[in-house]
């Protein structure tokens, strides 16, 4: 990398339970699928090529895992995953675990709409 230049990436954490039911996750925490781990290893692989010097993560374990996939996959498991708390999905309150389309349904009610397509006309 050329001195002066920062190169960032970001990467979303693999598809976990949550994501696959349809459920609102944002501080809740559920383990990757089968798939999410494919993917993070699909993803490891293909950034082998690349010399990472630090990686961060929040401190759900959806993302310490993804980032450990990665590294394992990408042989960087020198580098150590820093748990930032402040990177932490939002947090959906009484929502959270909640399929999604009710916590949709309940945010359109309450903003005056009868449906998710009216709010975008």
């Amino acid at each position: 990398m050329a001195a002066g230049k920062l190169h960032v990436y970001l990467v979303r954490h693999g598809k976990t339970m949550f994501n696959t039911s349809r459920r609102v996750q944002g501080w809740s925490d559920t383990p990757l699928t089968n798939e999410g781990i494919e993917v993070a290893q699909f993803l490891g692989r293909g950034l082998r090529d690349i010399s990472f010097d630090s990686v961060y993560t929040s401190d759900r374990g959806r993302t310490i895992e993804t980032a450990g996939i990665v590294l394992q996959e990408s042989n960087q498991t020198h580098l150590e995953i820093n748990e930032l708390r402040d990177f932490r999905e939002f947090g959906f309150g009484k929502f959270e675990g909640e399929l999604e389309d009710i916590m949709f349904g309940s945010v359109m009610k309450h903003l005056g709409f009868q449906t998710l397509d009216e709010a975008f006309e």
